[in-house]
């Protein structure tokens, strides 16, 4: 199978499960490309140098430049159009870099980043697939109505809407028409990678390690609060963030 995953950079390390569902899909002999708009080199030939399965597609400025050169009664075009010329430009750029992969699924890691395809979509041959996993679902569809239009437009294009937990499942349900869609891939930690080395009565104080970017989004407040309760119980513990 053919499958083009789209992200703004990549691979990046707060982004590793993104790198590891690469590797293991092309493991099991499906063609991945990535596109994106900039990529780190070394982390990229560290973990897929001699892969032929995995190739990346950076839209840098000398591909839209190029891609702008070649069609200069499209550009001519687009101008008349006013305001929307960059967009309507933009638009067919992102329509070429896509159909020239002829890929079975085009996969939004991120549903901001499917809205700003969401012009193209209706043109497209491939399957479209959606992960929803946090700020653009928890946070800006709260304060942004023309976001929330965005989404259940993008959302009926979708043929599968992914959710990192249950909760994120009921965010966005009322944004979409056909529930059926949506489906839950729960995180996991590897357990052949990340054993215990010590059991909980060996260890004192009880060591805490919270992993995450540092913004409200991944609720250190909230565990700060949790933290308070345990040391108002007189438990030994210290929290490594």
């Amino acid at each position: 199978m053919n499958i083009l995953i789209i992200v703004e950079r990549f691979p990046v390390t707060t982004e590793t499960f993104i790198v590891n569902k690469v590797l293991h899909l092309a493991k099991q002999g499906n063609t991945i490309t990535v596109l994106c708009n900039s990529t780190d080199k070394g982390m990229y030939n560290r973990f897929f140098a001699g892969n032929t399965h995995v190739r990346i597609l950076v839209a840098n400025r000398v591909q839209w430049c190029w891609y702008l050169f070649k069609r200069p009664f499209g550009v001519l075009k687009a101008i008349s159009l006013g305001r929307q010329m960059k967009q309507s430009l933009l638009n067919g750029f992102r329509y070429y870099l896509i159909q020239k992969q002829a890929p079975d699924i085009v996969h939004f890691e991120f549903s901001g980043i499917g809205i700003a395809y969401l012009d193209i979509l209706p043109d497209l041959n491939a399957k479209i697939v959606v992960s929803c996993r946090g700020t653009a679902e928890k946070v800006k569809l709260l304060s942004d109505t023309t976001r929330q239009q965005q989404i259940r437009l993008l959302f009926n294009q979708a043929a599968a809407i992914h959710c990192v937990s249950a909760d994120m499942q009921e965010t966005i349900a009322p944004y979409c028409d056909e529930p059926g869609k949506i489906f839950v891939n729960f995180p996991s930690i590897d357990t052949l990678q990340f054993k215990r080395r010590f059991s909980y009565k060996q260890r004192s104080p009880v060591t805490i390690l919270s992993v995450g970017r540092f913004n409200f989004q991944k609720g250190y407040l909230t565990g700060l609060l949790a933290m308070q309760c345990l040391a108002k119980a007189g438990l030994a513990f210290q929290w490594v963030l």
